[in-house]
């Protein structure tokens, strides 16, 4: 399993800590932190961008349980002040908005979306509409209200020539015994946001 980036940082701040507290040998211990933070960043994946989408074309239906307004439980890293809108855009597809909860009056932002099944695995694709964006992908499970979405790790693809959306899909297959092939430790939890009449 990858280290989540605060595990990264809680052990870049001991090795700095551990290690420049004194002053001597400062020059060894410059280039012993920095070897030791690349090789926690190499360790650590990526949120997966691609060209292409997983399916060619949108083929899974619209799955209602998606539809409404969410927004975040406990986001790592950041204090995640955001509420996505989703709605039905057509039979397979999705429109997201997102909007900033703390200036409702701040430009929102637009997304397409929609799933892929993999070998059972519930899959989103997700682009931003506006300019020319990746998409990225996020595997979701709806449990007790709670919406928990996890990235697709770059690990197993960043050295892997991807032409299509089959090539995608392949590389997903061919790894989905991995446990960290979606990020689980830093995965995103919303909940349903009533918003005030």
């Amino acid at each position: 399993m990858t280290l989540g980036y605060f595990s990264l940082m809680k052990l870049s701040w001991y090795v700095f800590y551990l290690f420049f507290y004194t002053k001597r040998y400062l020059m060894k211990k410059a280039a012993f932190l920095f070897t030791i933070i690349s090789i926690l960043f190499l360790l650590t994946g990526c949120p997966y961008e691609s060209d292409y989408s997983i399916d060619d074309q949108p083929n899974t239906p619209v799955d209602s349980t998606l539809l409404g307004a969410w927004m975040g439980v406990d986001f790592p890293q950041i204090g995640d002040e955001f509420i996505y809108k989703v709605f039905v855009f057509n039979q397979n597809e999705y429109l997201v908005e997102v909007i900033d909860n703390k200036n409702k009056e701040s430009e929102r932002e637009f997304y397409r979306a929609f799933i892929s099944n993999i070998k059972g695995t519930r899959i989103i694709n997700l682009q931003l509409i506006s300019g020319n964006y990746d998409f990225i992908f996020l595997k979701y499970r709806l449990e007790e209200g709670i919406l928990y979405m996890s990235w697709l790790n770059d690990l197993y693809f960043k050295d892997q020539k991807v032409n299509a959306s089959d090539d995608i899909q392949k590389l997903i297959e061919v790894n989905a015994d991995k446990v960290d092939l979606f990020d689980i430790e830093n995965q995103i939890k919303l909940f349903r946001f009533i918003e005030d009449k």
